[in-house]
């Protein structure tokens, strides 16, 4: 019974560790970093969630002079480190019923200066850009 308790109790330590790992050093959730870039008449919102070096989830809402979500077309995230000479990567982000873009993927892959651009085009194949910094650290 001992035993059992023991590892009932280890067990409860891990879990209260590995919470943690989402919490800032005040006890406060982290807040996911979000970004904002306008081109032309339209604004592009891009959240990274969590933030992190390795898989994320990217949410992006692109909406035009009158605050409207522009749902159709197609949206892609291109990934670069100006600083670094390893490639670059995209994803091409898939529309939601809410009029969010979303994606997933491991395309930040070490700490540093990373260059995020959205590109959206419409169905007539024109596009716009916004052009995104986030110094990324853990």
């Amino acid at each position: 019974m001992n035993r059992l308790r023991w590892l009932l109790l280890c067990a409860s330590v891990v879990m209260l560790m590995l919470a943690g790992c989402t919490q800032t050093e005040e006890g406060q959730e982290k807040t996911p970093p979000r970004f904002e870039a306008k081109s032309g008449d339209t604004q592009g919102v891009l959240t990274i969630s969590p933030g992190i070096v390795g898989i994320n989830t990217y949410s992006a809402v692109v909406t035009d002079k009158s605050n409207q979500k522009l749902t159709t077309g197609k949206a892609i995230l291109h990934f670069a480190m100006p600083n670094m000479d390893h490639g670059k990567s995209d994803l091409e982000l898939t529309p939601q019923p809410d009029g969010t873009w979303t994606g997933e993927g491991p395309h930040l892959m070490m700490e540093g200066d990373w260059q995020i651009t959205l590109e959206w085009q419409d169905e007539q194949g024109n596009s716009q850009t916004y052009t995104y910094t986030y110094n990324l650290k853990e």
